[in-house]
């Protein structure tokens, strides 16, 4: 009675049936990070060689949240993105996490 169901299945089913995220996947998120005044503030993966988790940390300019969002959407990996607003009263800048997988 161990069926597996719902989003575990889902996520299963796009990342190839590994659960092992590839490295075409990784490129693009990297890529992401990469982006000019764009700062990676934090990372951490779990899995070697092949990594199966990954989470990260941004510090971007709130004009340039459209693109990065975008660039990470992009890949086959189910991510988990969340943004926080830097500065009171008008942030100008944003905080940009990401992780793969579901909280």
């Amino acid at each position: 009675m161990n069926e597996e169901r719902g989003s575990a299945k889902i996520i299963r089913e796009r990342m190839g049936g590994t659960g092992v995220i590839g490295e075409k996947d990784l490129e693009l998120i990297a890529r992401a990070t990469k982006l000019d005044n764009v700062r990676l503030a934090r990372w951490w993966w779990l899995g070697q060689p092949a990594p199966d988790f990954i989470s990260g940390a941004l510090e971007l300019k709130r004009d340039q949240l459209g693109e990065v969002i975008n660039s990470l959407l992009q890949t086959e990996v189910p991510l988990v993105v969340k943004v926080f607003p830097k500065g009171i009263p008008w942030p100008e800048e944003a905080i940009l996490t990401f992780q793969s997988g579901l909280e």
